[in-house]
């Protein structure tokens, strides 16, 4: 007879080839398609975020430059209204109202109403003085037809002020803003339209835009006597802005009534004229109807051209006229110049890469699954486990070595035959049932998962087999592929395992207790005058009774462990507290081997989530550890401290340390040092392989650290529920476009006000002392960073190292020491003492208007 396979094998090596070349020309194919889509795939949407990247920030920029001028417009109100009530809080003011209602003479202090006419006159100079735009300064009463009772105003040239004398003091009741203050709330500022200034009814011929801020005045009894009026420059107001501000883009100014101021943008170039509603000189932009109509507080419109970000601001003060919008305009052009370039770039890019990975997939396959294919076949005929492959109706296809193994067949007597040969007649029905639902719905629940169930060798004998089941499609065709594994071995393990803890359980813990209390009883009941050895011998008794029934909870602790049949009540608690507790429950102990017990706990709380009795459990073994290991009159020291997320608990002795060859075996079950019969320490071996286990199982870590004749410190580690160390930051949402600020600051009242004061424009985090901000710096990339110099823990001027190399960030020193700042790493430096709360704010925002202009200017470029 010739030499060879046997017939039978020779079809299901055929079998096996053609399906390794299909599934080889087919991993091929997918790889092939794969690389060019997912390529394709990645450089398109790489092209899109790098544009609407790009996009996203030169609108952002847009956004930031209109809020920040926002800010500097809103001022030119709340700077007015502000004066008015400093104006209002003057002395002459009720003065003259008590002068006046009393002959002439003021009932306090005798003055006379001239005298106070006069002190409130130096007082409008003074003020008028301080503010450039400001060109009069008048208090109206409401007798005689609201006649001037003070009047102060500018000189033509603009250098001086002059006091109106009484003959030329004027009657206002028929002026608008005369009316508007007259039926204003007391208290309240109020604003009129802006228009020509008039003087005895007619206009005046210098023709001076005119926005006036108006402030009732009542007398002691809260009835209306008057008030004072402020006359602006309302033009040369938004011109002096627009020159602290410099806008970089076409800028609109417009106020509720529809004036506006136009600024074409760029260094160096002067707005255009102010343009007053009704009195236009020229069209105007569509884009002032547009604002005008708007509702929303920020607006974004674009048209074919430009794209107008847009900022509605009404201070609420009443009136005419308290709304200021700004617009921001750019052309689309500049807008999406860099965006554009970017995308084709990476579009460019792209391609390369997809030409680069398609030749290289095509040698790739080649070259590996040729062998890979070969390999697998390989594996499949001599792998341990058995593979078994069984077609929609359910006939066997592929019966590996492995299964042979387990069932005892040949391949050749499986091939082509049903699987329910393999099935005992329990699980037969069941896979009737699975083969019928599958024909009826196509969804087989087995699919996926992992089961024991008990298979049916050719002798006839139930063999136990893990199976893990899987659906596979091989050429359009349906298939069912299942590992067996053979856990006959295991089965019998588990079984003598719990053979073992139910005959310890009932057999010797039950026993155990009852001879220790009997134990007890007797030491308590025995005469006096017996031997000492009596004596001895008992506690002897008692002490190795104690001793086994500690190895018996041991081994049924960690067999519940072992076998994940521990249930943890998990709550909230401090840690402090905790240790506190332990500390009290080892002291008796401690005592025994002249040990003290120390704690080293912060004050601060620190909580964590942990189940109470399990934790104590853990500290009462590496308590009682360190103490018995420890030598006589030293001491065991408990301690616990807030590592970054975490709380590291350590419990520290001063023994012998443990040796180095034992270390890697602290934690294996059953393990000792000194594990001869004449070791002095007893144990089972199972308490730090218990411990590891109940810390692992409640989110945990632990370890510990040692040096020879010095001592051991083993640590645990659980997550810190509330952290105390850094500020906890506000959530900055996604579509939150704010600037990013980090404050560091001791004083927790300045930092509320300044965060206060820029939250529109910034989003500023707050670190009370440095080791805070450092955390905060690595954590985050900011915009802005404003430091204190003298914080708790050190110099604020320490944080400039800590600034990354790429770093954009302005760096503005705010604090109440004078010193040496001539870092070219800082840019603004404001001492408190010496700078007002208003000119901060300006500083500030004049600062990043600088770093914005800056940085458009490069993303321009």
């Amino acid at each position: 007879m010739p030499l060879g396979r046997p017939e039978a094998e020779k079809p299901v090596l055929r079998i096996a080839g053609r399906i390794g070349r299909s599934i080889q020309h087919t991993i091929m194919l997918v790889v092939l398609l794969c690389v060019i889509v997912s390529t394709m795939v990645v450089g398109f949407v790489a092209y899109n975020r790098v544009r609407t990247g790009a996009v996203e920030e030169a609108k952002k920029t847009l956004v930031v430059e209109a809020r920040l001028m926002s800010q500097r417009f809103r001022s030119i109100y709340s700077y007015m209204a502000r004066d008015l009530k400093m104006l209002a809080d003057m002395p002459p003011i009720q003065g003259i109202i008590r002068s006046s209602r009393n002959g002439g003479i003021d009932p306090l202090d005798g003055s006379t109403e001239e005298l106070w006419r006069q002190r409130l006159a130096t007082i409008f100079t003074s003020a008028l003085r301080q503010r450039p735009n400001n060109f009069q300064l008048r208090y109206i009463g409401l007798a005689d037809q609201g006649r001037e009772i003070v009047r102060v105003d500018r000189t033509q040239d603009g250098a001086g002020s002059v006091v109106v004398p009484p003959q030329q003091l004027q009657q206002k009741g028929n002026e608008f803003y005369f009316k508007l203050g007259a039926v204003a709330r007391s208290g309240r500022v109020v604003f009129s339209e802006v228009t020509f200034n008039r003087e005895f009814g007619q206009r005046d011929p210098r023709n001076i835009p005119t926005m006036r801020g108006v402030l009732s005045i009542d007398d002691e009894s809260g009835q209306r006597f008057g008030m004072l009026v402020i006359n602006a420059n309302y033009a040369a107001m938004l011109h002096d802005a627009f020159a602290a501000m410099r806008p970089y883009g076409h800028t609109f100014i417009i106020n509720g009534q529809g004036d506006y101021m136009e600024h074409p943008g760029g260094i160096g170039r002067e707005p255009l004229p102010l343009e007053l509603h009704g009195a236009y000189t020229r069209t105007p932009p569509a884009i002032i109807g547009k604002v005008l109509d708007s509702t929303q507080d920020e607006e974004i419109f674009e048209d074919e051209q430009t794209v107008s970000f847009v900022i509605n601001n009404d201070e609420g003060y009443g009136g005419f006229d308290d709304r200021v919008s700004i617009v921001i305009q750019v052309p689309k052009s500049e807008l999406y110049a860099k965006a554009n370039r970017a995308g084709m770039e990476v579009m460019m890019a792209g391609g390369i890469v997809i030409l680069f990975f398609v030749i290289g997939s095509i040698f790739f396959a080649r070259a590996v699954m040729i062998p890979l294919s070969r390999t697998a076949i390989a594996i499949v005929e001599n792998v341990t486990d058995g593979l078994i492959l069984v077609d929609r109706n359910g006939t066997i296809e592929r019966f590996n070595p492995g299964c042979e193994r387990i069932f005892g067949y040949a391949s050749t007597e499986v091939i082509g035959k049903p699987v329910s040969m393999l099935m005992t007649p329990e699980k037969l029905e069941r896979h009737k049932d699975t083969l019928l639902r599958y024909e009826q719905d196509g969804v087989c629940d087995l699919i996926g998962t992992t089961i024991e169930v008990e298979g049916l060798r050719k002798d006839g004998q139930e063999v136990p087999i893990e199976v893990s089941i899987n659906q596979l499609n091989l050429n359009g065709r349906t298939k069912f592929s299942a590992i067996m594994r053979d856990i006959s071995e295991r089965r019998e393990m588990e079984r003598v395992k719990t053979e073992f803890v139910s005959t310890v359980s009932h057999e010797l813990r039950t026993p155990l207790t009852s001879i220790r209390g009997s134990l007890g009883l007797v030491g308590k009941m025995i005469p006096a005058g017996l031997p000492g050895s009596v004596y001895q011998m008992i506690a002897l008794a008692q002490k190795n009774t104690n001793r086994l029934i500690t190895l018996v909870n041991d081994i049924l602790d960690f067999e519940k462990l072992t076998s994940n049949e521990v249930k943890y009540e998990m709550e909230t608690t401090i840690v402090q507290n905790e240790l506190r507790q332990a500390a009290e429950l080892i002291r008796g102990y401690a005592d025994q081997f002249s040990v003290k017990i120390e704690l080293d706990l912060p004050p601060q709380p620190l909580q964590i989530v942990i189940d109470i009795s399990r934790f104590q459990q853990i500290l009462a073994n590496l308590l009682s550890n360190a103490v018995k290991f420890s030598p006589a009159f030293s001491s065991v020291t408990i301690k616990a401290v807030a590592d970054g997320g975490n709380v590291r608990i350590s419990v520290m002795d001063h023994g012998p340390g443990i040796p180095e060859e034992f270390q890697a075996q602290v934690f294996t079950p059953f393990s000792q040092a000194d594990s001869t019969p004449a070791r002095k320490i007893g144990g089972t071996g199972l308490g730090l392989s218990i411990t590891r286990k109940l810390i692992e199982d409640m989110s945990g870590d632990v370890g510990f650290e040692t040096k020879a004749n010095e001592g051991t410190t083993f640590w645990m580690t659980f997550p810190l529920t509330v952290a105390e160390i850094v500020d906890v930051p506000t959530i900055r949402r996604a579509d939150d476009i704010r600037l990013l600020g980090l404050h560091v600051e001791d004083d927790a009242d300045f930092a509320s006000v300044l965060a206060e004061t820029f939250k529109d424009m910034i989003l500023l985090r707050h670190a009370g002392d440095l080791a805070s901000a450092k955390t905060c710096l690595q954590a985050e990339r900011f915009d802005i960073i404003i430091i204190d110099v003298s914080l708790k823990d050190g110099n604020g001027l320490d944080l400039l190292d800590e600034l990354p190399d790429n770093s954009h960030a302005a760096v503005a020193i705010v604090t109440a020491l004078e010193g040496d700042y001539s870092d070219p790493r800082i840019d603004l430096v404001i001492i408190k003492s010496k700078t007002g709360a208003g000119e901060i704010q300006d500083k500030i925002m004049q600062l990043l208007l600088r770093q914005r202009q800056s940085m458009a200017a490069a993303a321009r470029g």
